[in-house]
């Protein structure tokens, strides 16, 4: 059968396999499937050019790799004539790289991304995708960061030179390093968004977030982006107007200088993003998109979304760099909101939800907390972090066996909002992994290949700490091909075989990417 697109960098993905006809299951029609293939390979391209020059990666080239590579996320952009304008200013930034450089380096063409996508060996294919989605996870990471002044070279000159590797290299032995390498990279970005938002907004305390949407005008705030909030609620203040975080924004309420300076940040409204047609229904309120995660939009609230940042979605008004967000807050005034105070329970009922649980706040009670695990009173270990769902519970499990820990990128926690301190090596916790004379290991199921993808990369980094026993969440996208195992997906892995992607060592009853 002709494949009119080529997609499965999340958990999505038709089939678990790829979405190849015309829309993927996340609702990206196949001519902007397209489009993002396209901006890749001009980015591919945009990063080889400047690794010829031999110059250090400017700013606002950075700027432009990062901010591509996140436009190409699950869930972010919609519309494939963003997808091409911002595919020409690619053009135009290689274009005066070019011209300005002396010598003038040999010209470099864009890369055609269907030869990954049909490229006939396996290993590099799986290889070569780990690293790329890999880094639109940390380009997303990295363009947080920078927006609030953060930023690192290193880095910079990293995306480059792995972008290279996905079009040039072949060998297999250093496409693996080059997975490797993009784990310890993703936790340095992650690192660098934790000291970027921390720095500006303090260290998050744990917090009780009210569910009551209080009548009157308001806004709903959706994404990752802190600055944005920061943009919007400065420019709220005094005009009657509350503000509600939605999905992966929670965290923000846990972020001191934030709740400190703006008591119009009231609450949060719905639930888990993918929950968000039915929540936003008749909604008498915008919404603002600053990130992903954002879905086809329905008739009834359509009029009301906003976007800005590096998110589009066809017909809808998007607010520019300079996030005036004036026309956000005249519909907020228009529509009104709730005659009266109104409860949008959570998934579990109830009238508040918790946020805040960063690694600051976890590592102040690490005394404790190791004690506790001596004495047997903690046995399980849930790190909630990805936004695909929830997984299946874990087996029963008694003191001695295996700690659980459940670990993503972002999700109730959000992404960089604290890196988790179970996983910081020779940190105070470190001591569990050696608890009451038993090896209490910590066993994590990801919510996986979650949109921004850095988990590929960063999951990897932790099987480099001797953190074995992961699972790539309740499904496996076709992308993770094991080289080391009999098959690929979910299928294979022999008994006692060691996954070198990081899927942990696996017994009679396991395979690789399995679910117990």
């Amino acid at each position: 059968m002709d494949e009119m697109m080529f997609c499965y960098q999340c958990e999505q993905a038709a089939n678990c396999t790829a979405c190849t006809g015309k829309a993927g299951v996340c609702g990206k029609s196949a001519e902007t499937a397209d489009a993002q293939d396209k901006l890749t390979g001009a980015l591919i391209g945009f990063a080889t050019l400047l690794l010829d020059i031999g110059r250090p990666i400017q700013p606002p080239q950075a700027l432009l790799l990062t901010e591509g590579l996140f436009t190409t996320i699950t869930n972010v952009d919609f519309d494939p004539q963003t997808v091409a304008q911002l595919t020409d200013k690619v053009w135009k930034a290689k274009q005066e790289a070019f011209a300005s450089a002396s010598p003038a380096p040999a010209p470099v063409s864009d890369y055609d991304m269907q030869k990954l996508w049909q490229e006939p060996d396996p290993d590099r294919k799986s290889l070569c995708s780990f690293v790329l989605f890999g880094l639109r996870g940390m380009a997303a990471y990295s363009y947080h960061a920078r927006v609030l002044g953060y930023t690192d070279g290193e880095i910079d000159l990293f995306f480059c030179t792995a972008l290279r590797a996905i079009a040039q290299e072949r060998d297999k032995d250093k496409l693996f390093q080059l997975v490797e390498d993009t784990g310890r990279m993703a936790y340095r970005v992650m690192a660098e968004l934790d000291k970027a938002n921390t720095g500006a907004f303090g260290d998050p305390e744990p917090v009780e977030v009210p569910l009551t949407i209080e009548k009157g005008p308001f806004i709903v705030i959706s994404g990752h982006d802190l600055y944005d909030a920061k943009c919007l609620l400065e420019q709220t203040e005094g005009k009657g107007i509350n503000v509600y975080t939605h999905s992966e924004m929670l965290p923000a309420h846990g972020y001191p200088e934030l709740k400190k300076r703006f008591p119009h940040l009231k609450g949060n409204f719905g639930t888990a993003w993918q929950n968000q047609q039915r929540e936003f229904e008749d909604i008498p309120a915008p919404v603002l998109f600053t990130t992903n995660c954002i879905m086809p939009l329905r008739p009834s609230y359509a009029d009301r979304v906003f976007t800005t940042s590096v998110v589009s979605y066809p017909g809808v008004t998007h607010i520019g760099e300079d996030r005036d967000f004036s026309p956000v807050i005249a519909k907020a005034l228009e529509l009104g909101g709730y005659p009266e105070d109104t409860l949008i329970p959570g998934m579990n009922g109830g009238s508040v939800v918790t946020t805040g649980f960063a690694h600051h706040a976890v590592l102040s009670h690490a005394e404790e907390i190791v004690q506790a695990v001596h004495e047997g009173a903690i046995r399980h270990f849930f790190l909630i972090g990805g936004c695909d769902g929830a997984p299946p519970p874990p087996p029963p499990l008694q003191p001695g066996h295996r700690l659980w820990q459940v670990y993503g990128p972002s999700g109730r926690q959000g992404a960089g909002h604290g890196r988790p301190a179970l996983v910081r090596r020779g940190g105070p916790l470190a001591r569990l992994g050696t608890s009451g004379g038993h090896r209490a290991g910590v066993r994590r199921h990801c919510p996986a290949a979650h949109r921004r993808g850095a988990g590929a990369g960063n999951r990897r980094r932790l099987v480099g700490q001797g953190q074995d026993g992961l699972h790539h969440g309740v499904h496996l996208p076709d992308a993770a091909h094991c080289p080391a195992c009999a098959g690929s997906g979910v299928h294979g892995g022999d008994p006692g075989h060691h996954c070198p992607l990081g899927r942990g060592v696996f017994s009679e009853e396991q395979r690789c990417g399995g679910v117990e």
